[in-house]
């Protein structure tokens, strides 16, 4: 998480937007006293990432199964999104 004063904040915004918009947290400190926390909205690929994760954490899968998901994981990795792989 990366952590700027007010008035940084105020003079570097772009930068720290961009950083928020790929990801990163941001603490805004005033006084060196914690005041606001920027975080990035999560986005549907992501959060779409997120069901897929939690539903092969929720199924037990067989053989047939695991060579049907082994696709749906690389198709799902092609959106961009973080999924443990289940075959590695």
């Amino acid at each position: 998480m990366k952590i700027a004063n007010v008035a940084g904040f105020k003079n570097h915004l772009s930068e720290y937007l961009t950083a928020v918009q790929n990801g990163e947290e941001l603490e805004i400190r005033k006084r060196n006293v914690p005041l606001a926390r920027v975080v990035p909205i999560p986005t549907r690929r992501a959060a779409s990432a997120r069901g897929f994760k939690a539903l092969l954490a929720a199924c037990p899968l067989d053989d047939v199964d695991l060579l049907r998901t082994r696709d749906v994981v690389r198709a799902v990795d092609g959106l961009g999104a973080s999924v443990p792989n289940p075959f590695e």
